[in-house]
């Protein structure tokens, strides 16, 4: 937009050296503009007094000149004659020179990421599954049946096939972060994103980003190709038992037969504790992991493990995995219509052999930043934590113990591990919309031999956006829900 202090058909074609309340026009706010409505733009006529020789112009700012003025950034022109005015929508800085502040990527260095790859995201119509090496900067996408459609972008850091990858340490302990950079970021409908890996994900776009889809960092059981299944954290995440928020161990008692559950693991919310071995095995129960990290994702974490149970001559019920990290940054618009996972998984049943059950993992974090950033309504964004795993029960089928479940995208919790019968103790639930502390289980009766895990806190979810859309129900922990780990801000911006 640009306003033209130039009046054309002026007497002697003179500009005018405007005046508002004693300020001179080149003074930086409303200067030469008649009262009343802000779309006016013509300067008032007040020659009177012009004491300026026929034919001479009256410089109205300094030549060539860029100042900042609420918000805005203004620039004169080389004639000092007239000066245009750019709103900024991040805000205007003088510092060194004056200039509109653009959006920068939270936990980076260096700002050129933002914008140096020239490729866009984008993916066949045959793809399902899009998997990203936080390690090593590969790009793979698969069938829904995980047949290979195509390699996107080969291993190795810089720029590769217009996308570029770079790996960069975070402080204080933190994942390091694999860093992919777009032209732009589109996730279809029916496709999922899924980063993997001991680095968190992060992934920015010059441009806009649209997630339709499904981007996953959730920690999650998979089968390798040898048929053995591994229970993995998130890109990111710490594993059972590790993490500045793990939960910790269940242990034996002295009285025969009495097993402590883990303790959940934590993030942004608190983990909950494990159950104790019946009345007399109290303070056997494994310790609720503890809250860490900054609301901003400042560095930028993942989740911690849960504790695990105990068994009698091996491992009890495995804690589960904490979810994984993700940063999106878009420089334009960043719109979610699909879902964002960073569960944690749930702890596993106790052994046969007098286990008792593992705790859940918490959920992992979330960062999502642009200039406007719109979540839509039916999108779910959760860092949910897992559930808590139940102690070895004897029912109807005989000694059994139930796994707690994985920290879903949905607004509701991760139920633990259901009570199996006679000595067993069901797990505490994981976290959901509603709050961000996972469940504890006390498991005192007598009869509560063998003790249930503890369910996994909440992760951390922040919003970043100089514009934010974020329709109601689409949170897990929910922004507005007491002691929530979600938490909004403005973009950073330099």
């Amino acid at each position: 937009m640009r306003w033209d202090f130039r009046r054309a058909g002026a007497p002697h074609g003179v500009a005018l050296a405007l005046v508002l309340g004693g300020a001179t026009a080149c003074g930086l706010q409303t200067a030469g503009l008649g009262s009343g409505d802000a779309e006016d733009r013509t300067p008032r006529d007040d020659t009177a007094g012009d004491t300026a020789p026929d034919g001479a112009d009256v410089l109205i700012c300094p030549p060539a000149r860029a100042w900042c003025s609420t918000g805005a950034l203004l620039l004169c022109s080389e004639d000092g004659l007239a000066y245009s005015t750019t709103f900024c929508p991040l805000g205007c800085s003088e510092d060194p020179r004056a200039h509109c502040r653009t959006l920068v990527p939270s936990n980076l260095p260096d700002d050129e990421l933002l914008c140096a790859g020239s490729e866009n995201l984008a993916v066949r119509p045959e793809t399902r599954v899009v998997t990203f090496a936080t390690e090593t900067g590969a790009i793979e996408e698969w069938t829904e049946a995980l047949a290979p459609v195509r390699r996107q972008r080969p291993e190795g850091e810089g720029d590769l096939a217009g996308i570029h990858f770079a790996r960069v340490p975070q402080p204080d302990g933190a994942p390091t972060l694999g860093v992919f950079s777009f032209a732009s970021i589109a996730v279809p409908a029916g496709v999922t994103l899924v980063g993997v890996g001991s680095g968190a994900l992060v992934l920015l776009a010059c441009g806009d980003a649209t997630i339709d889809g499904t981007v996953f960092v959730g920690a999650a059981e998979v089968r390798d190709r040898s048929g053995v299944t591994r229970r993995l954290p998130g890109p990111g995440g710490a594993d059972r038992g590790a993490g500045p928020g793990a939960g910790g161990d269940g242990r034996w008692g002295p009285d025969y037969g009495r097993t402590g559950g883990g303790g959940g693991g934590a993030f942004g919310g608190a983990g909950g504790g494990g159950g104790n071995g019946g009345y007399s095995g109290a303070g056997l129960a494994g310790a609720a992991g503890r809250p860490y990290g900054a609301p901003e994702l400042v560095p930028l974490w993942g989740g911690s493990g849960g504790g695990t149970g105990y068994c009698l001559g091996m491992p009890g019920g495995l804690g589960g995995a904490g979810g994984g990290a993700l940063q999106i940054t878009a420089r334009g618009t960043l719109r979610v219509r699909g879902r964002i996972d960073a569960g944690g998984l749930g702890g596993a049943g106790g052994c046969d052999d007098e286990g008792s059950g593992g705790g859940g993992g918490s959920g992992g974090g979330i960062l999502l930043e642009a200039d406007r950033l719109v979540v839509e309504a039916g999108a779910v964004i959760a860092a949910n934590g897992g559930g808590g795993g139940s102690g070895i029960g004897y029912g109807a089928y005989g000694y059994h113990s139930n796994p707690g479940q994985r920290g879903e995208a949905r607004l509701t919790s991760a139920a633990g591990g259901t009570d199996p019968g006679t000595y067993g103790c069901a797990g505490g639930n994981g976290s959901s919309a509603a709050g961000p502390t996972g469940g504890s289980v006390s498991c005192l009766d007598p009869a509560d031999a063998y003790g249930g895990g503890g369910g996994g806190g909440a992760g951390r979810i922040r919003l970043n956006g100089n514009a934010l859309e974020i329709a109601r129900n689409t949170l897990s922990p929910a922004e507005g829900a007491p002691g929530t780990s979600t938490t909004t801000g403005a973009p950073p911006a330099r």
